[in-house]
């Protein structure tokens, strides 16, 4: 009797209501719950939610007048518990409010709703995802958009991948979106390192409203913030074709010759375009699904002054990069395309340069991007990198400004 008047008493206190709601659940006073009943009074909405809980859970016989009289409160709180006690979905807006109360049994029984599939609720995540809210909140959240987020919810995960706290859990729910999702890429772009044009205005939307922009506007745009869609490629190869170590001459080759002999067979380049946004090359749309195989891409970039780049380049599996015959330094092999882009620093010599990849396959998704971007993070506006004899704008850090940059990187 003493420890269940003492847990009245303590009913109030944060750090004990939650052993004073155990203890008074399974109390056995006489005439407790009238007493509880008693301290109903409306004006301490979290006590009284936890009351009800408790009422609730010694199956108190007019729990409906209780319920009907907490469905009816000005309170946000306690018109959520009578909601829950009659087992229909609160309002959104009353859950929002319990979700940002700071009472563990409240926030959890509302992140139970939050984080179910139910249409009413998807809306409100993303809102909520938007807030200050607590860390373990926002954990929460994200983990539901994991198991059951739509591709309108990268928008805001995407706005999550600057917060080192939450980046982990940013990206397990996007890559298990677009995994539900692969079109998902065709609409947006998620990298770990947001880069300054990422987060300039306007960029915005081609990072975020894709879809208002028509096909040509999409194109236009992409070469304006430097990713490569024009490519050729060759392949599907297989183990024992090409997949060696390439001297300087050989990867010239591959990207200047018209076809490559592979076992006495002459292999042709085929054109291959991107599409959508980013610019992903799909190597699966042209070869079909491979476990275990390799293919080469290139393209050439014309700029009219040596130019300090740096290529961003989007994959989950191995990527080797070569530059005009030189080789790079490869792109590992990743989990999926959530994980950081690779970024390599070079130089553009003046005139045509030519770029080769070969892309290794494993398993899933056999996809690669390209990027360039200057040094100062800006990309390489490459509707605008002509050469000097055409008569067009000269863009790109200037050789002297290289020289002031950085020296050694050029030939």
């Amino acid at each position: 009797e003493d420890a269940t008047n003492l847990a009245l008493g303590y009913l109030g206190t944060p750090a004990l209501r939650s052993t004073a709601m155990e203890i008074l659940e399974q109390s056995t006073q006489a005439g407790l719950d009238e007493k509880m009943v008693a301290l109903l009074k409306h004006d301490n909405p979290v006590q009284d939610a936890s009351l009800l809980k408790i009422l609730q859970a010694r199956q108190y016989g007019d729990m409906s007048t209780l319920i009907e009289n907490a469905a009816s409160s000005e309170s946000p709180i306690l018109r959520f518990r009578a909601a829950r006690l009659q087992d229909t979905l609160p309002t959104m807006e009353d859950m929002a409010s319990v979700v940002r109360v700071n009472t563990p049994w409240l926030r959890l029984e509302a992140l139970s709703l939050l984080q179910a599939d139910h249409e009413d609720v998807a809306g409100l995540r993303r809102t909520m995802l938007k807030e200050a809210l607590p860390q373990a909140v926002k954990t929460a959240l994200l983990t539901a958009l994991a198991e059951h987020g739509t591709p309108e919810d990268l928008l805001v995960i995407d706005q999550l991948l600057t917060d080192p706290a939450l980046v982990k859990e940013a990206y397990e729910a996007a890559g298990a979106i677009m995994k539900r999702y692969p079109d998902a890429h065709e609409t947006h772009l998620l990298r770990n390192e947001m880069s300054m044009v990422l987060q300039r205005p306007d960029t915005a939307r081609l990072h975020i409203q894709p879809e208002a922009l028509s096909p040509a506007d999409q194109k236009a745009l992409l070469a304006e913030y430097g990713y490569i869609q024009q490519w050729e490629i060759l392949g599907a190869l297989v183990t024992g074709q090409l997949d060696g170590n390439l001297s300087g001459a050989q990867a010239l080759a591959l990207s200047e010759k018209n076809s490559i002999p592979v076992d006495e067979v002459p292999y042709p380049w085929k054109t291959s375009e991107t599409a959508g946004v980013p610019a992903l090359l799909d190597f699966t749309a042209a070869y079909g699904p491979f476990e275990e195989a390799h293919a080469f891409a290139r393209t050439t970039v014309s700029v009219p002054d040596w130019t300090a780049v740096v290529l961003v380049v989007d994959h989950d599996d191995k990527v080797e990069l070569w530059l005009n015959g030189k080789a790079l330094d490869p792109a590992p092999v990743q989990g999926s395309f959530t994980e950081a882009a690779h970024r390599v620093r070079c130089s553009l010599q003046p005139g045509i340069n030519r770029i080769l990849l070969r892309s290794s396959q494993t398993k899933d998704d056999w996809r690669v991007g390209l990027q360039i971007q200057q040094r100062d993070g800006d990309p390489l506006n490459l509707l605008e990198q002509s050469m000097p004899d055409l008569g067009t704008k000269k863009v790109g850090l200037g050789k002297e400004k290289i020289n002031l940059l950085l020296e050694s990187d050029i030939p």
